[in-house]
């Protein structure tokens, strides 16, 4: 997940927090103090950033332990990775993003085409009205 082999990689939260992407690891430092005081983990999404610079999304799920021989609480999770689960949502939400960009120019289109239509109704029954009052002029009042 980090793309780091087993070997090169010491299990810490400080060298995790290194590989975290700088706009989420305050608030995953935040998630990993309250889950020691509070003795819960909450599930936490945040992007890694691989040394060869590729960006990965993990989803972290995991509990808190208490080492019995110092009572001192301790995290153990598991950390999936969600890159292409995240790919295909922000290609979801762009492609919903064009479909409302396009609702919203086809109701514009849409409004100014009745309102078109209510000016040309307006304008063909003024212009009825004053053929039938030539009409009554040539034919003396009369209808036709």
């Amino acid at each position: 997940m980090l793309g780091l082999s087993p070997e090169s990689l010491t299990p810490s939260l400080e060298n995790l927090l290194k590989r975290i992407h700088p706009d989420d690891r305050a608030r995953c430092r935040a998630v990993v103090d309250a889950a020691l005081v509070q003795g819960e983990l909450a599930p936490l999404e945040y992007r890694i950033i691989r040394p060869d610079g590729d960006v990965h999304w993990a989803l972290q799920q995991g509990q808190t332990l208490c080492r019995a021989q110092a009572h001192t609480p301790s995290l153990t999770a598991i950390v999936f990775d969600i890159t292409e689960m995240k790919q295909r949502e922000e290609s979801l939400l762009k492609a919903n993003a064009e479909l409302q960009q396009r609702l919203r120019e086809q109701s514009e289109l849409l409004t100014r085409a009745i309102k078109d239509c209510r000016l040309e109704t307006a304008r063909r029954m003024k212009a009825e009205e004053l053929l039938q009052a030539i009409a009554r002029m040539i034919t003396g009042g009369e209808r036709a």
